[in-house]
């Protein structure tokens, strides 16, 4: 069971992600929120795998409220919903620590996409923001080759990742246990400075490691 938290203050689009959610057997809600301060409370008291994270909320917003969390509670992932596809608030949402950046008009099918990569330890931007970033990251100025020195290993890992597989589903390309894959992951986090693979794929892609 994926257990998941909402946390949105327009009770209509709660109830319409509850409506959604129910119908998949694999989720199951731990709770509802309007508020950051409310996501800490339900926390202290529930574990939750992810968190279904709108931006603008009362008493303490999507971004303050995401970056508490995955400093807290490592174990809970967070998937940003915002009705905001803007390149401030996407690289606000990454640097806080979210896994994934989704729009409030997503299908019910991407939405499970998303869910399910981010739970297996990936991370989902729609296509929508996903044009936003590359658009941004040709923008800024990208990294010189001698700035990370990758193995054969860790470059082509680093393309599996962007192509959303989970290290399970990249230790049978790579033919090397899910183990292995892990410890090169974490060597690619450490080598790019980053916290976690959403991160990760930003800097890469913006670095021109990977498309």
């Amino acid at each position: 069971m994926i257990k998941i938290i909402i946390a949105d203050d327009h009770a209509i689009l709660v109830e319409g992600l509850l409506e959604i959610l129910a119908k998949n057997s694999n989720y199951h809600i731990v709770g509802t929120a309007s508020n950051g301060l409310e996501v800490l409370k339900l926390l202290a008291r529930k574990k939750a795998d992810l968190i279904i994270m709108d931006i603008n909320m009362p008493k303490m917003d999507g971004l303050e409220t995401t970056h508490e969390v995955t400093k807290k509670y490592a174990d809970t992932k967070v998937l940003v919903m915002s009705m905001y596809n803007n390149r401030e608030y996407i690289k606000s949402a990454i640097k806080s620590g979210a896994s994934g950046y989704i729009l409030k008009n997503t299908s019910p099918k991407e939405l499970d996409l998303a869910i399910n990569s981010i739970n297996e330890g990936g991370s989902y931007f729609s296509q929508e923001v996903s044009m936003m970033m590359a658009s941004s990251m040709r923008k800024d100025q990208v990294f010189s080759d001698e700035d990370v020195k990758l193995s054969p290993h860790e470059t082509e890992l680093l393309k599996l990742l962007s192509e959303g597989l989970t290290s399970d589903e990249i230790s049978v390309v790579m033919k090397t246990s899910p183990h292995t894959i892990r410890s090169y992951r974490r060597n690619l986090l450490h080598k790019f400075q980053v916290k976690n693979v959403t991160q990760l794929m930003v800097v890469a892609m913006k670095g021109g490691y990977v498309d």
